[in-house]
């Protein structure tokens, strides 16, 4: 689902495709990913509400470590438990990994772990 976009207004017919920084990958989610998904939301960020005030959203201020494509989440989870003296934001289209990663977080009780579940192109232009 590519948007066309004029690519020159003295150039009839020319268009271009809009970046997209993922292929969206078919997989169901497991009972426990859907769980994550559902039951650990306030891990999730919502896109489309304009410039992140991360001092806000952490409740501190210090680092923030951004993750565009983290997969299932284990090496975001370990480098947010690593270093607590840091914020971490991850940034997935996929589904199941966004549940697992919630999941795992959840699990040890990170404060300084928030998520995005969407495209980064258009997660990065609205925050």
């Amino acid at each position: 689902m590519s948007e066309t976009k004029d690519c020159a207004p003295d150039v009839p017919g020319a268009q271009r495709r809009t970046v997209r920084s993922y292929v969206v990958r078919g997989g169901r989610l497991t009972p426990g990913q859907r769980r994550g998904l559902e039951q650990h939301r306030d891990y999730l960020l919502e896109a489309g509400s304009g410039r992140a005030d991360w001092q806000q959203i952490f409740g501190r201020t210090a680092p923030v470590i951004l993750e565009i494509g983290f997969g299932m989440g284990d090496s975001l989870c370990q480098m947010a438990a690593a270093e607590p003296d840091k914020n971490f934001v991850g940034i997935e289209v996929h589904p199941p990994g966004v549940g697992r990663l919630l999941n795992q977080a959840a699990a040890a009780q990170l404060s300084n772990l928030r998520v995005y579940m969407g495209d980064a192109v258009a997660v990065l232009d609205d925050c």
